[in-house]
């Protein structure tokens, strides 16, 4: 599918030329916008789960290569990674309006997340545009507190997904703030069904619990002291930039600004150490060095 407009069209071309590099080999941006020669380099023995993360993407489209250039860095110098979103990308550039936030959708594909969370935004299109995304995404849109009447999840969004890191089998579900949605779908009050997502994982012997949660700093540390079974929380909502992450009980939260200016990465049971990579402000007219 092909998308007009300068941004998408210089976008689009990165991902599809430069998304799938070789095993071992990684692309860097030069300060004046070319690439560097590509070079090998190792992948090492996985030491613990690494999580790539970004959340509140806002739909802008121009600075996605700068996280997918990033994201390939960490993987093949790094080890095998989960690269997760927790909700509100679709919406906020002219191209996402125009085309109902497909753009993000191929980018997001091309890019290789593994699993990307719904939020205000997402609920703000009509249905027939949400089912779209579900049939060209590569990766599962998760949410666990949306229904279509009754007790039925819409046929677009899986309430969680379990995956295979490793050694590590880990298990993901998504919390979305109760706001106004298209046509039947309907929010639940989030803590009501974390205890029913809970007691599944453990049924199917989940190690690493991570929520993808659209819900706000401070409702994510209650959520952490109520829940302490949750390893890891990837907010979103609120924008806060964290640059260490945050403890509540057992559970690390994390969160990374918004608007695609920050790339979180994050290691569990190695040090769990928080690293966040800035990209340029190209909102700013004039201002178009990518450095």
């Amino acid at each position: 599918m092909c998308f007009s407009g300068g941004g998408f069209a210089f976008a689009l071309f990165f991902f599809l030329r430069f998304s799938r590099p070789t095993a071992g080999r990684v692309l860097f941006l030069l300060q004046g916008g070319g690439l560097e020669e590509k070079f090998e380099i190792g992948i090492p023995d996985i030491t613990g789960l690494q999580i790539l993360y970004t959340n509140d993407l806002h739909g802008q489209v121009e600075r996605m290569p700068f996280v997918s250039t990033l994201v390939k860095e960490k993987r093949w110098k790094d080890g095998p990674s989960l690269l997760l979103d927790s909700g509100d990308w679709s919406r906020g550039h002219s191209l996402c309006e125009r085309f109902e936030g497909m753009p993000m959708v191929e980018i997001m594909n091309a890019i290789g997340y593994d699993a990307v969370g719904l939020g205000e935004g997402e609920f703000g299109w009509p249905l027939p545009a949400m089912t779209k995304w579900a049939e060209k995404a590569a990766f599962p849109l998760v949410c666990s507190n949306v229904f279509a009447g009754g007790d039925t999840p819409p046929p677009f969004v899986q309430r969680w997904v379990q995956k295979k890191v490793g050694p590590l089998s880990v298990g993901i579900f998504g919390l979305s703030y109760p706001v106004k949605t298209a046509g039947n779908l309907h929010l639940e009050e989030p803590a009501g069904v974390v205890g029913e997502v809970l007691r599944h994982f453990s049924d199917e012997g989940v190690q690493v619990v991570i929520l993808l949660s659209q819900l706000g700093l401070p409702e994510d540390m209650a959520l952490a002291r109520a829940f302490p079974r949750i390893s890891v929380i990837v907010g979103g909502r609120s924008h806060h930039f964290l640059p260490h992450y945050l403890k509540e009980n057992e559970t690390y939260i994390l969160q990374s600004g918004s608007d695609a200016q920050y790339l979180g990465a994050f290691t569990l049971e190695l040090g769990s150490v928080i690293s966040l990579a800035s990209f340029p402000d190209l909102s700013k007219k004039g201002k178009k060095s990518r450095t």
